[in-house]
């Protein structure tokens, strides 16, 4: 049900049949439900930050992707070499992280926070429990459009070009939200 149509500027778009609208309803709906029940449950957001961060003290350097070869060479198998022995030397940068991969007791607590908390009172809590920096993370949500909806062009039986909000009454709200990862040690007052 996917067609090229031609935009605004002459250039090439993915649009959609009229018949497939239904179709990408139920895509939109499904991305969006997997979205609040699994992507951002506290479990998977606190597992997701340790991952990221191991990466980014494993992959940080920039000699990493300084060619495609390079970039390409990182494997899967070689990240949980490096994870078992971070894991094993508490010496490693990434050890913590390493540890809270594999052991759960040890890893963050990911809490959703209020979309009006600001950063100023997250370092106020910082300061005032003595948390080092490396104890906590948070991740505040640009501000955002309430809702946003199916937007695709829709190429109609007649030939003719329509928004696909013509066809469809479906508005996604935003799955950006606030987290707070915190040492399991500590825990935030909302």
């Amino acid at each position: 049900m996917l067609v090229l149509l031609p935009g605004k500027d002459g250039e090439m778009m993915i649009g959609v049949d009229e018949n497939g609208v239904e179709s990408c309803e139920a895509l939109l709906l499904a991305r969006h439900f997997m979205q609040r029940r699994v992507y951002q449950h506290p479990t998977i957001k606190a597992f997701s930050f340790h991952l990221a961060r191991f990466m980014e003290i494993l992959y940080g350097a920039p000699s990493n992707f300084s060619s495609v070869e390079a970039y390409l060479s990182m494997s899967e198998a070689e990240v949980l070499c490096a994870l078992q022995a971070a894991r094993k030397d508490p010496a490693h940068p990434g050890h913590i992280d390493a540890c809270a991969l594999f052991d759960r007791k040890k890893r963050f607590t990911a809490t959703h926070l209020p979309s009006d908390i600001s950063s100023d009172r997250l370092e106020k809590f910082q300061e005032g429990e003595g948390i080092a920096s490396a104890s906590i993370h948070w991740d505040l949500a640009k501000k955002h459009s309430l809702s946003s909806s199916f937007s695709l062009p829709v190429l109609k039986k007649s030939g003719t070009i329509a928004p696909a909000s013509q066809f469809s009454e479906i508005s996604i709200p935003p799955t950006k939200k606030n987290w707070l990862y915190l040492a399991p040690k500590y825990q935030f007052p909302l």
